[in-house]
């Protein structure tokens, strides 16, 4: 039996290697031979393991430094965003076994003395008079207390030692109008990190901000650094008899990178995407891209029109571009064609390609951006039919081309749109670069290479296929639960426990899914460019990194993504096994110049599965010692938590080299990679 690969699932762990052994002896391992047949004329694309970070819907602004949940009191207290297409089966959402501090909505609240019943803190706005000093609300605190102290607060900040923070924003002494931009009544402030909810005891730092205008202006202070690590709360504390109101307030700790969290960076960057999606997702097709530049405190406030979420655009095109160069990855935009215009697209790649842009300035930008990658909207079968969409994509894509031929454009066509795919490649095919189907099994995006390579054979084009919005094919493995008592080392679910896909999502079997998905994807060599994981940070529990409150970690879905990526598989082979079984999977490569041959088992199985490679076939003399990488989990049932971010655990071992017949055993639950060099 010839294969490309065994299908199955698996997170692949190491034994001590068994002693060789033939295949007719009794007992003796499966042998599986490995030809030396490429299965792909181009190699697997350098672009394949991507991303996707979206605004609004998904929690992905949490890459942000800001420490400030809803910094300009736009959020009303009955609005959530913890909602939307995801469900909850416990009583409370931070229930949830996916969950983590990062998905907190800490409010601001009025602290005061018990027996203050007359201060209070008043969200207002809605009219032009007083006006905020951005978006439509702001908050007034009228200390009426002739003894006590009051303080405007928030909790649920993380604070790290050694670290200072830097505080800013909008105050004035409440009196808003004025011909007078000072006031005769200054207010002093005392901004405070204290333990949290321990007002009584001493700050953890403090810094006092006299107030001393009567309309609204921005104050910076630093809080320094102290030695204590964990919860605290900001506290904006006033006098007795003291007023002020604020607005866009910011806190932010001292080792951030250009607004961006250097933990979620470095986190990001041990599970690279080499094509980064933004801003969504649905939120992309109501996108204004000029609201996300410039000052961000003075940025329009927007209101997501798919899931009636407040969006403060602290996150823009500049800010996505800068933290994509952090990590090395390619910058992909969405444009908004729906509710957009041609003329809106064509101008926003003159923002971030042209040499010279009116709002470059306004920007801070002395150089272009250089976005490569476009796609045309998100889920534009909303609105539009198939061939609609697809004039679109022309209108769009000629525009965009006349400011920077060089630009790549993506046209959608995925689900209700697919029955359309030949005649839309007919009307589009000449003026987009990639043709993203985002919802296929592994059968029918085959079947979109197919199609695609003869588009391209008559027109003398490359059009490759791309997965702009990856999830797992299965969020299910086909694997029995253990039974009911059996520990997993963390929560294991009763027998009758009714999971959310979020849930599922977090789970290590979900990463031994991913697996298996991109070993699909690598077979289908260069003709499938890459596959923008959903979310690349949080999304509620479906992500690659997640961004608690206390550090950034891998979701086991993440460790996964990062194990395949790290064995640069370029050339796979075909291989021939006397059986298949639906619990394993092998596959064999080469790396890019063909000097190391890269086998990956995965064991989707309770048992330990002892396996052979067969080598001889291959014209090469291997070193005599190989290297491995494994992961591997007590059960399929596993996931990574803030307080135990290592539940999965990563391994590395020397693997003797006895000729060209390798036996070895593999844990349960497990994945692994062995590398054999070239002598």
């Amino acid at each position: 039996m010839l294969l490309v690969g065994l299908f199955g699932c698996g997170l692949l762990g190491w034994e001590s290697m068994p002693p060789l052994c033939s295949a007719s002896e009794p007992g003796a391992a499966p042998v599986i031979t490995v030809t030396p047949s490429v299965t792909t004329p181009e190699p697997v694309s350098p672009l394949l393991f991507s991303g996707f970070i979206e605004l609004a819907f998904g929690r992905s602004e949490n890459v942000l430094a800001e420490m400030l949940f809803d910094r300009g009191f736009e959020v009303p207290d009955t609005l959530t965003f913890n909602k939307g297409w995801c469900s909850f089966t416990k009583p409370k959402p931070e229930m949830e076994e996916w969950w983590h501090s990062g998905y907190e909505e800490n409010r601001w609240y009025l602290w005061k003395a018990e027996s203050d019943t007359a201060s209070e803190m008043k969200r207002l706005g809605g009219g032009y008079w007083p006006a905020p000093a951005n978006g439509k609300v702001y908050v007034a605190v009228t200390n009426k207390s002739r003894t006590d102290p009051v303080c405007l607060a928030q909790n649920g900040i993380w604070v790290k030692p050694g670290l200072a923070h830097s505080f800013t924003g909008f105050f004035c002494d409440g009196t808003h109008f004025s011909a007078d931009r000072k006031t005769r009544n200054p207010v002093n402030l005392e901004i405070c990190l204290f333990p949290e909810r321990k007002f009584d005891g001493p700050a953890l730092s403090s810094v006092t901000l006299k107030v001393d205008t009567a309309v609204f202006e921005r104050y910076t202070a630093t809080l320094p650094a102290c030695k204590y690590e964990g919860r605290a709360t900001l506290a904006i504390r006033v006098g007795p008899g003291k007023r002020f109101s604020c607005d866009m307030l910011s806190l932010m700790p001292a080792d951030h990178v250009s607004g961006l969290r250097k933990d979620v960076i470095e986190a990001m960057k041990q599970v690279p995407a080499s094509v980064v999606r933004f801003p969504g997702g649905c939120f992309a097709s109501f996108y204004s891209w000029r609201d996300g530049i410039g000052d961000r405190d003075v940025r329009p406030v927007n209101q997501d029109t798919f899931w009636e979420n407040v969006l403060i655009n602290d996150f823009g095109t500049v800010e996505f571009v800068r933290l994509c160069r952090e990590i090395g990855a390619e910058p992909m935009l969405c444009v908004p064609v729906m509710f957009g215009d041609a003329e809106n697209a064509a101008d926003w790649v003159a923002f971030c390609n042209a040499p010279r842009h009116p709002l470059h300035r306004k920007a801070g930008l002395d150089k272009p951006l250089g976005v490569k990658y476009w796609e045309m909207d998100n889920e534009t079968y909303r609105l539009m039919d198939a061939i609609t969409y697809a004039r679109r994509c022309v209108e769009f894509s000629r525009a965009m081309k006349r400011v920077d031929p060089s630009i790549k454009i993506i046209m959608n066509c995925y689900w209700n749109y697919h029955p359309k795919f030949q005649e839309m490649l007919d009307i589009a095919g000449a003026d987009v670069d990639l043709v993203n189907n985002r919802g296929g099994k592994i059968a029918e995006l085959r079947g979109d290479i197919a199609a695609l390579a003869d588009y391209n054979r008559k027109h003398n084009r490359d059009v490759p296929l791309c997965h702009s919005e990856y999830r797992a094919n299965s969020y299910d493995l086909p694997v029995a639960k253990p039974a009911a008592g059996g520990a997993d080392g963390l929560n294991q679910p009763s027998s009758d426990a009714k999971e959310t896909i979020l849930t599922k999502a977090s789970r290590w079997a979900y990463g031994l899914s991913v697996l298996c998905d991109f070993l699909d994807y690598q077979n289908f060599g260069g003709a499938f460019r890459f596959a923008n994981f959903t979310n690349y940070t949080d999304g509620w529990g479906e992500n690659l990194v997640n961004c608690s409150k206390s550090k950034a970690y891998l979701s086991a879905a993440g460790q996964a993504f990062a194990f395949l990526q790290r064995q640069k598989m370029a050339w796979p082979l075909a291989i021939e096994m006397p059986d298949s079984a639906p619990t394993l999977r092998f596959q064999a490569a080469w790396n890019g110049d063909k000097t190391t041959l890269v086998l990956v088992v995965l064991n989707m199985s309770a048992e330990t599965r002892t396996l052979t490679a067969d080598l001889s076939r291959l014209d090469r003399r291997f070193a005599k010692e190989a290297s491995g990488e494994a992961l591997s989990a007590a059960s399929p049932f596993v996931f990574n938590t803030e307080t135990e971010p290592n539940r999965i655990a990563r391994e590395t071992f020397a693997v003797p080299n006895k000729g060209k017949r390798l036996t070895h055993a593999f844990k349960p639950w497990s994945a692994t990679a062995i590398r054999l060099g070239s002598e």
